[in-house]
């Protein structure tokens, strides 16, 4: 008995269709990290990154890092959350899928560019950059707000033990 075609072409589409769905999507795709909003903090140099995470049960760190201003001699800020920190802290909130951030560092009266990579288990990383603009720092003290150079190291005299005419008896 030969077999019908079409039975066979609907086996075909049946085994098509069973394979069509993509479960090759990383952690990072699957979480569907969004920024959500950043609130200033207490002072100028200090804000409060809220990201949207739908899955964050696979979540290892999350780390940022600040371009450094233009015309200074200053390195990146570079800082790591590691997910025991963040859950110490209950920086994540389940019911509205959110995780809360300190973000530190930000120069004042500047668009600061910051840099977010957000980690997974499977090695994943979710990369954002989030423009944050922050205020003019107005305290009392200018120290901030002016440039200093770092003052030069005093020369100290060399001890008497040292000197070309020292000698140990």
């Amino acid at each position: 008995m030969k077999p019908h075609p079409r039975i066979f072409l609907w086996f075909i589409l049946l085994l098509l269709a069973a394979c069509g769905h993509d479960h090759d999507d990383t952690q990072a795709e699957r979480a569907n990290v969004t920024v959500v909003e950043h609130t200033p903090g207490s002072t100028p140099f200090i804000r409060t990154l809220v990201l949207g995470v739908e899955h964050v049960e696979d979540l290892k760190r999350v780390s940022y890092s600040i371009t450094p201003k233009p015309g200074t001699y200053s390195k990146p800020v570079a800082v790591d959350y590691e997910r025991a920190w963040l859950d110490r802290r209950n920086a994540y909130v389940a019911a509205s899928r959110r995780l809360s951030l300190p973000v530190f560092g930000l120069y004042a009266n500047h668009a600061n560019i910051v840099t977010v990579d957000v980690a997974f288990a499977d090695g994943s990383v979710h990369h954002a950059q989030v423009t944050m603009e922050t205020p003019a720092h107005t305290a009392a003290d200018a120290f901030y707000g002016t440039r200093r150079s770092a003052p030069r190291a005093r020369r100290r005299p060399c001890p008497a033990w040292t000197s070309s005419k020292s000698t140990i008896p």
